[in-house]
């Protein structure tokens, strides 16, 4: 496969940019596809790589801006640019500029956010009891974490039978398994219990949980790219993707459901719940970013060259 064939700065893409000004092409995550509405919707046109440098990833964002907004002939096409540069933004910055496809210093990043919010966890020792009252009753703790382990030992012993060996990062799959289906599990109990009053107290944690759950999600999904598992690894962004928006649904459904608390929550307290719930949606395109790039890399295996060349400039790669 050759790197010039497919790959090309997005500004040496003129017919690309002009679709995505028309509306003719949508821009998510990442991912440039044609728009509901025209011929062949839903299809990919290609897909965006950006600088893994945060500052180089702005000042093209900002040259794309200028290229955008110099072809639009409305106040609505601009928006309409605006919107697609917000999306692009939050796809490469919102993480740091991650990029785990090809990136060891993604996996560097993402264990030192753990360590990170780990030590939040710990720090708010008295406030973690206070949580696990809220997701479980304590009789229901080890159960929680059997099923953790339980699911955590299904889908390692299914990789295992699949892959046929277990060298290298596989001995870590099982254990990272079981801490995200544990915090997903504290997570989804929590939100079933959402319009009380111990929920809006422990926000916080619960803010700190779903980054936890967030990054042990990319986490995963680098381990099973390196050990030669492009399936498990698009798959852990996908499911992630899945839980997360689950989680919010719930949460979502049962505070509509209960306009007598609402009416009760002071502005401070809605901010907070409107705030854990904006952190996933400014998250989404971020997480549609590394998913894409790994569908890319799992269908042309030899596009993992060409995305560990890193670009100063934003590339567009044909699908």
């Amino acid at each position: 496969m050759s790197a010039e064939i497919l790959a090309r700065a997005i500004g040496s893409a003129p017919e690309i940019i002009e679709g995505i000004r028309s509306g003719l092409y949508t821009v998510w995550g990442g991912v440039v596809r044609v728009t509901k509405g025209y011929e062949g919707a839903g299809q990919i046109v290609g897909h965006l790589q950006f600088p893994g440098d945060t500052q180089q990833a702005q000042q093209a964002i900002d040259q794309l801006t200028q290229r955008l907004g110099g072809i639009q002939g409305s106040v609505d096409a601009l928006q309409q640019g605006l919107n697609v540069l917000q999306s692009l933004q939050t796809a490469n910055l919102a993480l740091s500029g991650l990029n785990l496809a090809v990136s060891v210093a993604g996996f560097a990043i993402v264990c030192s956010k753990l360590n990170k919010i780990s030590d939040q966890l710990a720090s708010q020792s008295a406030k973690i009891n206070q949580l696990v009252d809220l997701a479980v009753e304590a009789k229901e703790v080890q159960q929680l974490r059997d099923t953790a382990r339980f699911r955590s030992a299904v889908k390692t012993i299914r990789q295992f039978a699949e892959m046929g060996d277990i060298e290298g990062l596989k001995g870590q799959i099982g254990s990272l398994h079981e801490q995200y289906e544990f915090t997903k599990l504290v997570l989804e109990r929590s939100a079933s219990r959402a319009s009380s009053r111990s929920f809006l107290t422990s926000l916080e944690l619960l803010q700190c949980l779903q980054e936890r759950m967030m990054y042990l999600g990319f986490l995963q999904s680098f381990v099973q790219q390196k050990t030669g598992a492009p399936k498990f690894a698009i798959e852990a962004l996908r499911e992630l993707q899945t839980d997360w928006l689950a989680i919010s649904t719930v949460i979502v459904d049962s505070v509509a459901a209960n306009e007598s608390w609402v009416a009760q929550l002071t502005q401070a307290e809605a901010d907070n719940i409107v705030s854990l719930l904006r952190y996933r949606k400014e998250a989404m395109p971020a997480l549609e970013y590394q998913a894409s790039l790994l569908e890319f890399v799992a269908k042309r295996p030899g596009g993992i060259e060409l995305l560990s060349n890193d670009t100063p400039e934003i590339r567009f790669i044909a699908a």
